[in-house]
């Protein structure tokens, strides 16, 4: 079964990026292992940090993506602490109280309490809604070994990078050679037709997610694949990169599909 899970962000009221300090304190619910209680209470703490660093909640829906049940590991890359915010976005955080169980007996149920420390960094723009560009031929499925084919049509210049994240992999699809020219023209086609679909599970799902930026910002985290090129990365590392750049200079659209042998 689907279900539809909203990503809430948050816009800014000031500039200055500041360290914050948060506590939380999540239940263990009957549906809840340890680390899924833990995920949980990790996007709450982080939201929470946004908060009182001034990255007021005012909540507006960003995007919608589908996730799955089966598919735990990739929902929480989009749902924790890995969400595209709009006003800011968390540098880098650090737990000052190590997460600890405990038992609550009024409320006869298990908890973890812990603390956590993060740095925020406030944007200084908000997204450019001029800056767009059309995304075609991107399918809903794939078969293990079928080739991927889409095309993009920017209405303004940019610069092209398109990354795949799933619960097994991330790396960068586009530019996977730093000779390669990632400038496409305002109402030209950029068309991709060299990716093969490849799989090593009976179903896996994960997205493609495509960013143009108005300025070159070259991916200087990727690693070397068997094949010899710089692909290889972590979810981490994308998303550390792309947050770093001002909203006004990106956008970014994701497609996510799902790929069965």
């Amino acid at each position: 079964m689907k279900k539809l899970l909203y990503i809430l962000l948050f816009l800014p009221i000031t500039l200055f990026g500041q360290r914050v300090s948060v506590s939380q304190v999540v239940y263990i619910s009957d549906d809840d292992s340890y680390k899924s209680a833990l995920e949980k209470g990790l996007k709450l703490a982080k939201s929470e940090a946004l908060v009182k660093a001034g990255v007021t909640e005012y909540i507006s829906e960003y995007t919608r993506l589908f996730t799955s049940e089966i598919n735990d590991n990739i929902n929480e890359v989009f749902n924790s602490d890995l969400l595209i915010h709009l006003g800011g976005t968390i540098k880098n955080w650090e737990y000052t109280v190590k997460p600890e169980k405990k038992f609550d007996k009024e409320k006869d149920s298990y908890y973890l309490e812990f603390e956590i420390s993060a740095k925020i960094k406030k944007y200084k723009s908000k997204p450019d809604p001029a800056f767009k560009a059309r995304i075609d031929g991107v399918n809903g499925s794939y078969l293990g070994d079928q080739r991927m084919e889409f095309s993009i049509y920017p209405y303004q210049n940019c610069y092209l990078t398109l990354f795949y994240i799933s619960d097994y992999q991330a790396e960068i699809l586009f530019p996977y050679d730093l000779s390669q020219e990632t400038l496409i023209k305002a109402n030209e086609i950029k068309e991709i037709d060299y990716l093969v679909i490849e799989t090593n599970s009976d179903y896996e799902t994960g997205r493609l997610i495509t960013v143009i930026t108005k300025e070159y910002y070259p991916f200087d985290s990727a690693k070397q694949s068997q094949e010899g090129y710089l692909t290889n990365s972590t979810s981490e590392d994308i998303f550390k990169w792309l947050l770093d750049i001002e909203p006004e200079n990106r956008t970014e659209y994701y497609h996510q599909f799902v790929i069965t042998k």
